[in-house]
C-alpha cells in the first residue's frame, strides 16, 4: 500500500520530533532543520507529497521557503501547510499569495494536524488523477485524429485509382475534381451526424428536409396506419413528440414532461424510479421501424426518434439510382 511521503521544516527540534511521533504512523515523514535543508530536501526523489513548513526561521523564513517551491516546476504542485504562532489576518494572506493552501497554528493539536494533513493529501491526489485523465484524454484524442487522417489519405488514394486507374499524370479538370474530394474529405469530422438518417434500405438516399406541412401530413398518414390505429396511447405520444419538435421545444422534451401531459402522470413521477417513458418510447420506435418496412416502405418523409433521444427527426428521401 502506498504510503505518502510528507517533509517538516522546522527550526525547532523538539517539534520535528513530535510531529514525526505523530505523523509516522500513517505516512513516511523526512525533517529538514531549516529553510536551506528544506528546498534541498524538497527535490530530492521521492518528492514529497505535502510540505509542513514553519513560519519563523533564522536562515530564510516560511514565506520565502514557499515562494521558492512554488516557482519552482518540480515541486510547483506540492501542498504546503504553514506551522506558526501568528494569527494576524495579513499574515496568513500574505502566506496564502505565496502559495500555502493551509495553516496550523501553535501549540499544534494532533488531532487537527492529522485531519488538515489527510484533507490536503486526499484533494492533491484527486487533482493528480484529473490531470492524469486529462493527460489520457489528450492522448486518444490525437490518436483519434491521426486515425481519421489515415484513412481520409486512404480514401482518397483508393477513389483515384478507382476514378483515373493508375495514370501518372492528371490533366487540369482531373485535378480540380480531387481538390473538391480533398475539400469534402476534410469537412467528414464537422458533418452533423445527429440529424442524418441512415436508411437501412441500400437503395434509398436522403434529400432536404421536408417542411412542417409535408410533416404533418406524413403524421396524419402514420397514425391511420395499420400500425397504430388501435394504438392509441402510441398515437398520442408519436404527435405530442411531433408536434412539440415542430414547435422548437425539442430540448424541453424530458422523460417528465411526456409523463405529464401524454400519461397523465402527476409531478411525483420520477423517471429514475419508473420507466414507463422510457419503455414506451422504445415501443414507439419500433412501431414506426415497422411501419417504414411495410406500409411505409415507399414515404417520402420518414419521422424517427433518435436513441436516447425524445425528439423527432425529420428526413425526405428519395430513390437513388440502381445499376
Amino acid at each position: 500500500m502506498y504510503r505518502h511521503r510528507i517533509l517538516v521544516v522546522d527550526d525547532e527540534p523538539i517539534i520535528l520530533s513530535m510531529l514525526t511521533e505523530v505523523l509516522s504512523g500513517e505516512y513516511d515523514v523526512v525533517t529538514a532543520g531549516g529553510g536551506i535543508e528544506g528546498l534541498k530536501k524538497a527535490v530530492e526523489e521521492p518528492l514529497p507529497d505535502l510540505i509542513l513548513l514553519d513560519w519563523l526561521m533564522p536562515e530564510i523564513d516560511g514565506v520565502a521557503v514557499c515562494e521558492q517551491i512554488k516557482s519552482n516546476p518540480l515541486t510547483a504542485a506540492i501542498p504546503v501547510l504553514f506551522l506558526t504562532i501568528k494569527s494576524n489576518i495579513n499574515d496568513e494572506v500574505l502566506g496564502l499569495e505565496a502559495g500555502a493552501v493551509d495553516y496550523i497554528h501553535k501549540p499544534i493539536s494532533p488531532p487537527q494536524l492529522l485531519a488538515r494533513v489527510k484533507t490536503h493529501l486526499e484533494l492533491s491526489d484527486a487533482r493528480k488523477e484529473l490531470i492524469a485523465r486529462k493527460d489520457e484524454l489528450l492522448l486518444l484524442l490525437e490518436k483519434r485524429s491521426q486515425e481519421l487522417s489515415q484513412a481520409k489519405e486512404l480514401a482518397l488514394s483508393c477513389l483515384k485509382t478507382v476514378v483515373f486507374g493508375e495514370a501518372d499524370v492528371l490533366g487540369k479538370g482531373q485535378n480540380q475534381y480531387l481538390s473538391e474530394l480533398q475539400r469534402q474529405l476534410s469537412d467528414f469530422d464537422r458533418m452533423d451526424w445527429q440529424n442524418l438518417l441512415i436508411s437501412e434500405d441500400s437503395g434509398q438516399g436522403e434529400g432536404p428536409p421536408p417542411e412542417t406541412d409535408a410533416v404533418l401530413e406524413q403524421l396524419k398518414k402514420i397514425t391511420a396506419s395499420t400500425h397504430f390505429v388501435n394504438a392509441e396511447r402510441m398515437r398520442s405520444l408519436l404527435e405530442f413528440i411531433v408536434r412539440e419538435t415542430l414547435d422548437g421545444h425539442a430540448g424541453s422534451l424530458k422523460a417528465f414532461t411526456i409523463a405529464v401531459e401524454v400519461f397523465q402522470r402527476d409531478e411525483s413521477f420520477d423517471p429514475q424510479q419508473d420507466p414507463l417513458i422510457r419503455v414506451q418510447v422504445g415501443n414507439l420506435r419500433k412501431r414506426l421501424d415497422k411501419y417504414y418496412a411495410h406500409e411505409g416502405a415507399a414515404d417520402q418523409v420518414i419521422i424517427s426518434i433518435p436513441k436516447g433521444s425524445y425528439c423527432a427527426v425529420f428526413c425526405r428521401r428519395f430513390q437513388t439510382a440502381r445499376a
